[in-house]
């Protein structure tokens, strides 16, 4: 990793730390939906900061979230997920299908993509931006589908 590299992880360090200070400020809006407005902007005011900090972003946004994925599992308890689980199987069960069918019979629909379906569903069904992320990873997603994904579940939070 070059120099802008760690300039960008930084940024996107900066970026997540104010987010997450003004979602505590109110409830409306949430702090991905604020670091993803002040991520807008800044591309937006300079054109030039996507290309420079590509590399660096790219890794901020696959590597550093799947291990923020895996210690936010760590502080899970075990006895907690296996009594609840059994009882809410059931459930569970039948809102991921529901949620991927919505998604896959909306997306087709719409002309999308199998993987902004797939994205889609994972992120209404299971944690939002976190599940459309992991998802990303596994099928290969492109960055506009994980554009659209991330908009897609944004935008139903703020309506929920």
């Amino acid at each position: 990793m070059n120099k802008k590299s760690y300039l960008a992880i930084g940024t996107c360090v900066v970026i997540a730390i104010i987010a997450t200070y003004l979602g505590k400020l109110q409830n409306i809006i949430g702090a991905p939906m604020i670091g993803l407005f002040i991520g807008i902007l800044l591309v937006n005011i300079l054109p030039n900061i996507d290309k420079d900090f590509k590399k660096g972003t790219t890794f901020a946004g696959k590597k550093c979230l799947n291990l923020g994925i895996i210690l936010a599992g760590g502080t899970l308890n075990f006895t907690q997920i296996l009594g609840f689980g059994a009882k809410a199987l059931p459930l569970i069960i039948i809102n991921i299908c529901l949620s991927f069918t919505v998604a896959y019979v909306v997306g087709k629909r719409l002309k999308q993509s199998w993987n902004t379906c797939t994205l889609v569903g994972g992120g209404t069904c299971i944690c939002g931006g976190t599940a459309i992320a992991t998802l990303a990873s596994i099928i290969k997603a492109k960055e506009t589908e994980i554009a659209y994904a991330m908009t897609a579940i944004f935008l139903f939070d703020i309506f929920a």
